[in-house]
């Protein structure tokens, strides 16, 4: 896979500009990276708050032939996210399973991967990474400002988004193509950074509260209720 690198002033979304790429073939870029979306992609058909010069808005195209464990894609991007973070804006973050990155006062990135099949087989993972980077809490519409963060309000600080997207995709190769964890380290490095674990969570697919109490060895949230133990894999999982 080439080393390219796309960076775009304005885009409906960079997920799907990435998708096109891998579709119409053609050279493959390592990353799509957009100052601005006007269809930023979130879970379940939600929208990304994706203002000009804000934040970090990019997609990450990952060969699958170098993931065992497809179900541990966006588990390990959170990491990575999670490892610069804390590395270059000294900060303390969570994982919120299966694709958030907290702070102390809200949810600063969102993490969102979709698979390209070709021919029925799975080609590429495309991992969405959005980061809140400068702006204030009061800054985000109604709808999201209890909720949201940015790197700026938690820190005073107004951080170079080149800088830290470089080191973001420098983390995620090391991740996924150099193999700095073995699939093991990074379930148990997920654990560590988890906001889950040991709290009640409610599971909106079952409609039910649980208890988080583990990590599953493929990226899963096991949860308990009473006698019964589930591992859940995908949906949406909100503490109680």
């Amino acid at each position: 896979m080439s080393e390219k690198i796309i960076y775009l002033k304005e885009i409906d979304s960079t997920n799907v500009y990435a998708d096109r790429l891998c579709r119409n073939g053609g050279e493959i870029p390592l990353a799509v990276v957009a100052d601005s979306q006007t269809k930023g992609s979130g879970r379940m058909g939600r929208s990304f708050h994706s203002p000009k010069g804000t934040g970090i808005y990019m997609t990450y195209i990952l060969d699958t032939e170098n993931v065992e464990t497809l179900n541990l894609i966006t588990t390990s991007a959170g990491l990575a996210v999670a490892e610069v973070l804390e590395e270059y804006c000294s900060l303390v973050s969570s994982i919120k399973w299966p694709n958030d990155i907290l702070l102390s006062s809200g949810k600063v990135c969102g993490i969102l991967t979709r698979l390209i099949t070709e021919e029925g087989k799975i080609k590429f993972a495309l991992i969405g990474i959005g980061i809140n980077v400068s702006g204030k809490k009061k800054d985000f519409p109604e709808e999201i400002k209890d909720v949201a963060t940015t790197l700026e309000e938690e820190t005073e600080t107004i951080f170079d988004k080149n800088f830290l997207t470089q080191k973001i995709i420098e983390n995620l190769n090391e991740i996924f193509i150099n193999k700095k964890y073995t699939e093991k380290q990074i379930v148990e490095n997920v654990k560590k950074h988890s906001a889950m674990l040991g709290k009640n969570v409610f599971v909106k697919s079952e409609d039910r509260e649980f208890f988080a109490v583990d990590i599953s060895s493929d990226g899963g949230l096991v949860v308990r209720d009473g006698e019964e133990t589930k591992v859940i894999h995908s949906g949406e999982v909100e503490f109680s």
